[in-house]
């Protein structure tokens, strides 16, 4: 009976003290450990001391007991008494060690309402503030080149199904002129002033004078590129010349010339009636009128051909598009998106995806995928590709179907010369930043 009973206390006893150590040992419930009230509490009160101007006052000045008074009274009266605080300032420091810039953070001062030895603070809130009279300069810093954009008056397009060329102009000018992409956007008006840039070198227009050299150049008028009326006149017996010619031309400025969609060059275009006279079966093999559009003289294949030996000055084959497909964007093309905020289809479909043995015998090598590419024979087709020519330019090919997304034109070209969204300003210029930590905990 003794036994049975020293059993049952010795069972009570290691009962009670495994129920005693879990509660020492428990997991603490969620809101100790972070809270969501707390960090929203944070934030809302530090926007609400900046709008007012006590932060700014008494981070830049805290020698003055006046504003640093003001603080601890505004934190007074915003927080619940159960709340404790610890507010440490820092001055933000740019510096330059051995030729490398730095940023170092130097504590200016500090004030809390906890007096204990370990508060437990629960929510950690930085923020970034400046002098309530600071002023300063935006500094944009474009990538480096004019961009021209075609949007000739005097030309028609094809295969830009349910668009115009002055439409997909306009559009195009708006993403770019949304921010200060590139240093100069501009639009070429008519055939002459496309002729003059790329036979002389620059632009005269509205007083100013834009060079061509290490320009970009899009053509927003599909297979279609424009054509002057003096070239017209100069090319009338061989069309295919005209493109062997603008290879040339954007090789010897370093352009990178840019097509929308469609087979490239494989017509060219002029509505004035003075070329329409000219156009005719002989010069225009492709057809004349182009599948019943006046003003458009349909070359063929040996369009694009001529445009890429004039450009890489090796004799080559007429490339030809390869099988319609559909592939998707590939993954370094979707964090440009999330980059500049312009989405996509994540599937696009190709309709004059590109050769790419025929291409390389053309000089071009491939350079950077817009849409992933697939097989087709004994090769590859790029859907949406840019290739860096022989010559060090490039030349983005864009195969898609015929209704055309500028926006994919528009990736393409952030991919590759990776214009800045964000301008840089003197904002963290040393002394004229401070950086604040705010800590919040529950008692």
């Amino acid at each position: 009976m003794m036994r049975t009973i020293e059993v049952i206390i010795a069972i009570a006893i290691l009962i009670g003290g495994v129920a005693g150590l879990t509660a020492y040992l428990s997991v603490p419930p969620p809101q100790t450990i972070s809270s969501a009230q707390l960090t929203q509490l944070g934030y809302s009160l530090l926007q609400r001391m900046t709008a007012s101007g006590v932060l700014q006052q008494a981070a830049f000045n805290p020698n003055n007991p006046i504003f640093v008074g003001q603080l601890e009274s505004a934190f007074l009266a915003s927080l619940p008494s159960n709340v404790v605080y610890n507010l440490t300032v820092y001055n933000v420091l740019q510096r330059s060690i051995n030729g490398a810039n730095s940023t170092s953070y130097v504590p200016v001062w500090n004030i809390s309402n906890f007096s204990g030895r370990s508060p437990r603070f629960t929510v950690t809130i930085s923020y970034v503030i400046s002098p309530l009279n600071l002023s300063y300069n935006i500094k944009p810093h474009p990538y480096p080149a004019t961009l021209f954009i075609l949007n000739t008056s005097d030309a028609e397009g094809w295969w830009i199904t349910g668009y115009t060329g002055s439409s997909l102009a306009l559009a195009l000018k708006q993403i770019f002129t949304v921010r200060q992409y590139f240093a100069q956007v501009v639009t070429i008006n008519n055939t002459a002033q496309m002729n003059q840039l790329l036979s002389f070198g620059s632009l005269q227009s509205k007083g100013r004078v834009y060079s061509a050299q290490n320009s970009i150049i899009i053509n927003v008028f599909g297979e279609s590129v424009p054509i002057s009326i003096d070239a017209v006149n100069k090319y009338k017996n061989d069309f295919t010349k005209y493109d062997y010619s603008l290879g040339q031309n954007v090789s010897v400025y370093n352009i990178t010339w840019v097509s929308v969609v469609g087979w490239p060059f494989y017509e060219v275009s002029n509505i004035n009636q003075n070329a329409i006279s000219v156009f005719n079966s002989t010069n225009c093999p492709a057809g004349d009128p182009y599948y019943g559009v006046i003003g458009i003289c349909g070359i063929g294949s040996p369009g694009l051909q001529n445009f890429l030996e004039g450009l890489n000055g090796v004799s080559c084959s007429a490339p030809k598009p390869g099988a319609q497909n559909t592939t998707p964007i590939p993954s370094n093309i979707q964090l440009i998106e999330n980059y500049y905020g312009i989405y996509v289809n994540p599937y696009q479909t190709a309709s004059r995806a590109m050769n790419q043995t025929q291409m390389q015998s053309c000089g071009l090598q491939p350079y950077l995928e817009i849409v992933s590419h697939y097989s087709c024979g004994n090769t590859v087709c790029y859907p949406a590709e840019v290739y860096k020519t022989a010559k060090g330019g490039y030349f983005v090919d864009i195969g898609l179907v015929r209704i055309p997304d500028i926006r994919v034109t528009a990736l393409a070209l952030f991919a590759l010369f990776h214009p800045p969204v964000i301008p840089t300003t003197n904002y963290l210029a040393t002394g004229y930043t401070r950086l604040v930590i705010l800590k919040l905990g529950e008692i």
